[in-house]
């Protein structure tokens, strides 16, 4: 007999995977919404101002979760969260612009997505997760799916003013990022994901923004209506909403299966691109988002 219990054991993974999903096809959107909209803007006041913007927003859900939960801070609370929140804000996201800034937008996507290697590896040293023959074999396929998509992209290195520059940031990027997801799901499950998320967000885009400062950049820009309305999609959508999303996800996934999500990150951005850039997609890449979707498929199947 088929029971609303039995309905829910088989429907809630799912909702997971969407919350992941929809994060990614968010994430996706932060390049093509650049072009469209951003402009004159330095890459330390894009990240700085779009997390305080999504801490701003989340504060609301984040102190009705405190007061609901009875959630009590030790000092060193507030001090972790806002390490980690630093370590996301000041070092992968920033490292993530200077990357694209030193090298190519597609290059900077390819090494970013490829943050699952690193998060199966924090996760199974730092939360002890196992890592199934399937995960393996899965982290394996999405990240030739997505570098075939990156790969057959035109002129991959060409127009880069440092490539070497272009490719540690990248790199640094990806690993931090992976580090970052691994540490924000033991605080996410611990305080709520409300919670941590407004206070990382909020201390990391603080920092950031006081070393930009510190360091002499000028972070000043015209308030436009373009320049308005892209950094509040970022802080509202691509920051708040989706971060949101993923980690509600992570909560109840292992992090090796859902950030390999993010290998969808290149063909989603490759699809926007084509819908409101004209830009050209070709067979090869539609190979590689298939082996994506494959590689996603094998992770899925283990997780009961």
């Amino acid at each position: 007999m088929i029971t609303k219990k039995t309905l829910g054991l088989n429907m809630k993974p799912n909702k997971y995977y969407l919350y992941c999903l929809l994060t990614i096809l968010f994430f996706s959107t932060l390049e093509v919404a650049g072009k469209l909209f951003g402009g004159g803007i330095h890459p330390i006041a894009i990240t700085g101002i779009r997390f305080l913007i999504g801490s701003v927003l989340l504060s609301p859900f984040a102190m009705r979760q405190i007061r609901e939960r009875k959630i009590k801070f030790k000092a060193t609370d507030i001090l972790l969260i806002g390490l980690v929140g630093s370590l996301n804000v000041g070092v992968s996201m920033l490292a993530l612009q200077y990357a694209i800034l030193y090298g190519k937008a597609s290059l900077a996507a390819l090494l970013i997505s490829s943050n699952p290697i690193f998060v199966a590896i924090f996760g199974l040293l730092i939360l002890h997760e196992k890592l199934k023959t399937s995960t393996v074999i899965g982290i394996i396929l999405g990240l030739f799916g997505m570098g075939i998509i990156i790969g057959f992209e035109d002129s991959l290195f060409s127009g880069a003013t440092n490539p070497l520059l272009g490719l540690t940031f990248g790199l640094v990027s990806a690993i931090s990022f992976g580090l970052y997801t691994v540490y924000a799901k033991r605080y996410a499950v611990k305080f709520g994901g409300f919670v941590f998320n407004s206070i990382s967000f909020f201390v990391g885009g603080v920092v950031l923004l006081l070393a930009g400062l510190g360091l002499g950049f000028d972070l000043s820009f015209p308030l436009t209506l373009n320049n308005s309305a892209y950094l509040l999609y970022l802080g509202t959508f691509v920051t708040g909403l989706a971060y949101m999303l993923y980690f509600e996800g992570l909560k109840n996934i292992p992090t090796a299966i859902g950030s390999s999500f993010f290998y969808l990150k290149p063909a989603f951005a490759l699809i926007l691109a084509y819908l409101f850039l004209g830009e050209k997609i070709i067979l090869m890449q539609v190979v590689g988002f298939i082996l994506v979707v494959i590689s996603l498929s094998l992770g899925k199947k283990k997780v009961k």
